[in-house]
């Protein structure tokens, strides 16, 4: 089986969710600050990959995954391209 991005950064989300606390943490977040658990968890993989969090309209263009902040006030846009 070919494994993609998308598998890792799902093993990675998975694996770093269940650590003691994390979870707790990371809904705080969301519910303190709104903060998107998946878009954290992604920023926390783009490190560990070894990845730059880019903004989707840097010179170089799009290079992986947007999203758009499920509807909320403030959007953040974000892609992963390697450094």
């Amino acid at each position: 089986m070919n494994r993609t991005a998308a598998d890792n950064f799902w093993d990675f989300s998975l694996a770093i969710y269940r650590l003691p606390g994390v979870a707790d943490r990371l809904i705080a977040l969301q519910d303190d600050y709104d903060a998107d658990v998946n878009l954290v968890l992604f920023c926390c993989w783009c490190g560990h990959e070894g990845r730059l969090p880019l903004e989707a309209t840097s010179s170089n263009g799009p290079t992986g995954i947007s999203e758009n902040g499920g509807g909320r006030s403030s959007k953040f846009y974000v892609v992963c391209g390697a450094r």
